[in-house]
């Protein structure tokens, strides 16, 4: 996971066509996405540095540094240790429930059970990832602008 940064001035800024989706913008020539939760940190012609991760030529931007206005923002968080929590507390009460569908004789109850707890399992790295991902991007737009 690369945390890339793109600086230019704000362009064809274009509000997102869904109520969740991601606000398009460019960069000197640059397309990015910003959250939507970071939109209103950007404005059209503004000096702004983007850290984020690219797919497909594209910057998903999770950090903004608006140099016009001298702030930083980043996604907050807070969704995300919770599905982390929530994930991680599903993963092993059904773990648990597993092993006791399992010494009471309920194979099929037992393998439903332990496919939930992989998948809450799994969902701890994918949550886990995407806080890495955020603190990686803060860190590198903090000084980033800066002589």
């Amino acid at each position: 996971m690369q945390i890339e940064l793109r600086h230019g001035l704000a362009a064809n800024i274009t509000p997102a066509e869904k109520p969740q989706g991601a606000i398009e913008c460019h960069l000197d020539g640059s397309k990015i996405l910003v959250h939507r939760d970071l939109a209103d940190k950007l404005r059209m012609g503004e000096n702004i540095i983007a850290a984020g991760t690219v797919h497909e030529n594209v910057l998903r931007a999770v950090a903004i540094k608006n140099l016009s206005k001298g702030t930083t923002s980043q996604l907050d968080p807070t969704n995300n240790v919770l599905a982390l929590a929530f994930s991680g507390f599903i993963g092993l009460i059904s773990a648990i429930q597993s092993i006791n569908a399992n010494a009471a004789g309920n194979s099929a109850g037992s393998i439903v059970l332990a496919f939930v707890a992989v998948t809450g399992f799994a969902a701890i790295f994918f949550f886990l990832q995407r806080l890495i991902e955020i603190n990686k991007a803060s860190s590198r737009i903090k000084y980033a602008g800066e002589q």
